[in-house]
C-alpha cells in the first residue's frame, strides 16, 4: 500500500461558496452548513506526529487521526494530506529510513488501513506526503551508496569531494542541513 502512494504537492482549489453565518463566529452554524454542503476539494494537512495522541505516549498517531474523522467531516473536509508516516529517524518523518513500513511511533499498517477505511466511509480521501526526493542517512540505500562507489544505489545520491564549490556551482543545494562525506 505504502509503495503505491504518491506525494501531494498542491491542493485543489475549491469553488467559492457563500456561507450564511447568522450568529457570527463561534456559534457553530457555519460548521453545520459546511457539513451539509460538503464543500468540494477541501484538503486538510495533518502533521500526524503532533495532531492527536490516542495512547498517551506523547506522540500523535494514526489512531488519533482516525478518532477525529467526525471533526474533519464537520468542517467539510474531503481529503486529508498526511505528513510522512513511513519509518524515520526524526520526529517529522522527512528522513525516511524505510519506505515500506509505517513508523512504529505513529502506529501500524493495520492502523493505517483502518484510517483509510473509516475515512472512505465518510467520503474523505487520504493523501500521503511520500518523500521520494530524499532519504535519511540511516536508509539502507544511502548506507550502501556510501559503502559501494560502484554499487546500484550510488546514483541515487549526489556525492561531492568539495561541497562548497559544488554549492557555488549549482551542483548541490544547501538547505542549511548537513552534508555527508562518509558514514562509519
Amino acid at each position: 500500500i505504502l509503495a503505491s502512494a504518491f506525494a501531494l504537492f498542491s491542493l485543489a482549489a475549491c469553488s467559492p461558496v457563500q456561507l450564511d453565518v447568522p450568529g457570527g463566529p463561534g456559534d457553530g452554524s457555519w460548521q453545520q452548513q459546511a457539513s451539509e454542503i460538503k464543500l468540494s476539494n477541501i484538503t486538510y494537512q495533518v502533521n500526524v506526529y503532533s495532531f492527536a495522541d490516542s495512547d498517551g505516549d506523547g506522540w500523535g498517531d494514526l489512531r488519533g487521526v482516525t478518532q477525529h474523522l467526525d471533526y474533519f467531516d464537520s468542517l467539510g473536509v474531503t481529503a486529508l494530506w498526511l505528513s510522512p508516516v513511513q519509518a524515520s529517524g526524526s520526529y517529522h518523518g522527512y528522513d525516511v529510513t524505510d519506505y515500506s513500513v509505517i513508523n512504529p511511533k505513529l502506529g501500524t499498517e493495520a492502523d493505517f488501513m483502518y484510517l483509510i477505511d473509516k475515512a472512505k466511509a465518510r467520503g474523505i480521501d487520504i493523501y500521503m506526503d511520500y518523500v521520494l526526493n530524499h532519504s535519511g542517512d540511516q536508509n539502507p540505500w544511502f548506507r550502501q551508496a556510501c559503502a559501494e562507489p560502484n554499487g546500484p544505489y550510488r546514483d541515487y545520491y549526489v556525492f561531492s569531494d568539495d561541497p562548497d564549490s559544488d554549492m557555488r556551482n549549482g551542483k548541490v543545494d544547501n538547505f542549511g542541513g548537513a552534508t555527508y562525506t562518509r558514514i562509519d
